[in-house]
């Protein structure tokens, strides 16, 4: 994600908090999945190039995103696109005010885990 190249720490710390937020949600076998998926694709450049993914050139990461996006395995594919996604709504997910909480967080679930509007079948508030 070319996007992501200009993120200074603080921004991939408020990327990080968004992803965390929305792993928060997903059942801790999903979780896992993507934490393996992670430690995988963080490791397969062993094989090729004796270093692992964070410590490539860019153009050796591209090169090995491009390998596992076309890989013969669907599940692999798939967590490319996945973690790409992740990324994504990280990156694009944090509020104008800098704030790492995504603009999508007032959605009534998670309005019930910060422990507002929790009476059974009251209408989601989107004011609050």
């Amino acid at each position: 994600m070319p996007e992501t190249r200009t993120l200074d720490g603080v921004a991939w710390q408020r990327t990080e908090d968004v992803i965390d937020a929305m792993l928060e949600d997903r059942p801790p076998q999903t979780r896992r999945q993507v934490g393996r998926f992670i430690r995988l694709a963080n490791a397969l450049p062993l094989i090729r190039y004796g270093r692992t993914f964070t410590e490539l050139s860019e153009s050796r990461r591209a090169r090995v995103v491009d390998v596992l996006e076309s890989a013969p395995f669907l599940s692999v594919r798939r967590g490319v696109w996945g973690l790409r996604t992740l990324v994504s709504m990280g990156v694009y997910g944090q509020n104008l005010t800098g704030s790492a909480t995504p603009a999508w967080s007032d959605r009534p679930r998670a309005r019930r885990a910060r422990g507002r509007n929790t009476t059974p079948g009251s209408a989601p508030r989107f004011d609050a």
